[in-house]
């Protein structure tokens, strides 16, 4: 089954808007387990891309972070006593509410989802889940089926809107702690990988339509663009430099071998780099204790406009080295290089490894990660279109103009594909800054 809309836009483009988190940022990225927890993810504590995303029958709106680093789909349930405001705003119409839906369905304690080879919990024969996210948050609920609406573009320059829907399952949360109970989206949509049949919208849209199992991630400063099983354009095919993930793992987890900062490289061992996420639910990237120390010694003495003391903001989180500068003297630091197996390096610019803090105050995008392992958040991402290769099990970066791809006037590394924009009514396509 399919619905139509004529619109002047491609439908085959996910529109992302930054949002900046309700909390302020912890000092270290802590890992968290919960016992029995099969699923496992993160929260950036910078701020994350969300996306709108329709649900049921009637379809109703919720806005979703979109995150490589967990593998399911999650939002508030009508019913939870402990879960956040969400959308800045205490609005309970906000909640998916599965009585509402006259396509929804039960997840009976015998059919858990593809992914899950047993139930968390088991309530009144209901498959119950426990999700633990890296900074501390935990989400706990129940399974639920219902139609997701995803969206794609036809009829050549007439841009018709096709809008499919897919029969999918997710987590309705009914209770939350920690940052994902302060974030003010209304959920997650996972998209990390799996060996096994697994359970993200992606899976579920790509089993039911055959389209290829790749998609692609362009994030800006404040908006950016998603494409899901999209055909990568031949005429990039030559020209990009692919870097495997491992494939035995649940992440996008690749081979980093070190880092150059500041036309040098820092030299530590290649082990304290194991385990390198890709992962867009992550706005800082961490990297082992060792790295942090000579790359923030770098940043904190080595400036081009002289003593560094001279610009330094005080009063800031323990974690914060800032600077008081204007867009020129930003450009003017050096760049960050990521070495990667085969031979691929990825360059940073300073505007990918600093950010505005404040108007005029930049700082380190960087964290200590307090134990071995890097991750790699969004803040790296920023001014290239990521694309995930699931097929091939390989991602490349390619430079682009995320903003452009947000207002669908840039043609994509990836030609066709799927959005999660399916809404029957698109928004109109307008600029929008960080925190509106």
């Amino acid at each position: 089954m399919y619905h139509m809309d004529n619109v002047s836009v491609p439908r085959h483009v996910t529109r992302l808007r930054w949002r900046p988190m309700n909390t302020a940022a912890p000092d270290g990225r802590q890992l968290a387990s919960v016992p029995g927890a099969e699923v496992r993810g993160n929260l950036n504590v910078l701020g994350y891309f969300s996306a709108e995303l329709c649900i049921g029958t009637p379809q109703r709106r919720f806005d979703m972070i979109v995150d490589t680093g967990s593998t399911h789909a999650v939002l508030p349930c009508a019913d939870c006593t402990r879960c956040g405001q969400h959308r800045y705003s205490n609005d309970s119409e906000t909640r998916y509410n599965e009585d509402a839906s006259s396509t929804s369905q039960a997840v009976p304690c015998t059919q858990p989802p593809p992914g899950m080879k047993r139930c968390d919990t088991c309530e009144r024969n209901r498959c119950g889940y426990q999700i633990s996210y890296y900074e501390g948050s935990v989400a706990k609920g129940r399974l639920v089926r219902d139609v997701v609406w995803f969206g794609a573009t036809t009829g050549g320059s007439q841009h018709v809107h096709v809008r499919r829907p897919v029969q999918t399952s997710f987590g309705c949360q009914t209770r939350e702690t920690g940052m994902i109970f302060d974030q003010v989206a209304d959920g997650i949509v996972g998209l990390a990988p799996s060996d096994v049949p697994s359970a993200t919208l992606f899976d579920y849209l790509q089993r039911e339509t055959g389209c290829p199992d790749v998609f692609s991630l362009c994030l800006g400063d404040d908006v950016g663009a998603m494409v899901l099983g999209g055909q990568i354009r031949r005429r990039l095919e030559k020209s990009l430099q692919w870097i495997k993930y491992d494939p035995g793992d649940s992440s996008f987890k690749v081979d980093l071998l070190d880092i150059s900062f500041m036309g040098e490289r820092l030299n530590i061992r290649r082990a304290l780099y194991r385990d390198t996420i890709v992962d867009s639910g992550t706005g800082f990237t961490y990297v082992p204790p060792e790295a942090y120390r000579v790359l923030s010694d770098r940043f904190r003495t080595r400036c081009p406009w002289g003593s560094c003391q001279e610009r330094v903001v005080r009063g800031r989180g323990k974690s914060d080295i800032c600077y008081m500068l204007d867009d020129a003297e930003v450009g003017q630091m050096g760049v960050m290089t990521l070495h990667f197996a085969n031979g691929v390096a990825l360059d940073l610019s300073p505007r990918q490894y600093t950010h505005e803090d404040t108007a005029g105050v930049h700082c380190f995008t960087l964290r200590d990660n307090d134990t071995p392992g890097v991750a790699l958040g969004s803040s790296v991402m920023r001014g290239h279109e990521v694309i995930f290769d699931r097929a091939n099990r390989r991602l490349a970066f390619v430079k682009a103009d995320c903003t452009a791809a947000y207002m669908g006037d840039l043609d994509g590394a990836l030609e066709g594909g799927f959005s999660l924009n399916g809404c029957a009514s698109p928004d109109p396509i307008v600029s929008i800054r960080a925190g509106e």
